[in-house]
């Protein structure tokens, strides 16, 4: 019990500090999906600023972010400068979390997102508790939408810098996911995957022009 009671404590103090459908994933290393629910821009409010590992999540840098999440517990999965995303194992550091990503600007390394993942079957319960230790510290969400007992439901904060934290669940699948973004970064990083996209697709076009 006590040893729970220090990992909570742990994230809610990194929640202090410092949002469904599937999670955001970059398996091809060819671009990534958005974090559900996150590509919306909030209104400037005023705060703390939002830190994850006791780093400040606006304008943080690839490197500094990989020291931090390493230094503490997690173990890195993929870290490739290639992709947009870097994979890491964080059980043993958020109480029923089974994976964790991060994204940043592919231009700058500046952070774009980040996202634990809880799996979940047939509990739709789960989403509650996620929103609950948000909402510890931040009170009421900003924002909400759905019904606990079926549905999706997305719960977000708003946070200073355009940042966000956001509690989501899709459905049927119960599965719940906890994100953190800076709506701008991630924007950018999203018209950097369009761009590529767009010429990748060029490209096969030329390649095939003399077949037809």
């Amino acid at each position: 019990m006590q040893k729970q009671a220090l990992v909570v404590a742990i994230v809610l103090g990194a929640l202090a500090n410092a949002s469904c459908s599937k999670s955001a994933a970059d398996n091809s290393g060819t671009g990534a999906a958005p974090p559900a629910g996150a590509s919306a821009s909030p209104t400037e409010v005023k705060g703390p600023s939002l830190e994850l590992f006791g780093v400040t999540l606006h304008g943080a840098d690839r490197a500094a972010l990989r020291t931090a999440f390493k230094s503490g517990g997690m173990s890195a999965i993929r870290e490739k400068d290639n992709y947009w995303t870097d994979t890491y194992n964080p059980q043993g550091v958020l109480e029923g979390a089974s994976s964790f990503e991060a994204g940043y600007v592919g231009k700058s390394n500046k952070f774009a997102y980040a996202e634990y993942k809880f799996n979940s079957f047939m509990d739709p319960s789960q989403v509650a508790k996620i929103a609950n230790l948000a909402r510890q510290k931040y009170g009421e969400p900003t924002t909400s939408e759905g019904n606990e007992r079926v549905g999706p439901v997305a719960y977000q904060w708003e946070l200073p810098n355009s940042m966000i934290v956001k509690v989501s669940r899709g459905w049927p699948d119960t599965s719940t996911y906890l994100s953190y973004a800076d709506t701008k970064a991630l924007e950018e990083m999203h018209q950097e995957q369009a761009a590529q996209k767009a010429a990748q697709e060029a490209g096969k076009a030329r390649a095939q022009s003399s077949a037809f």
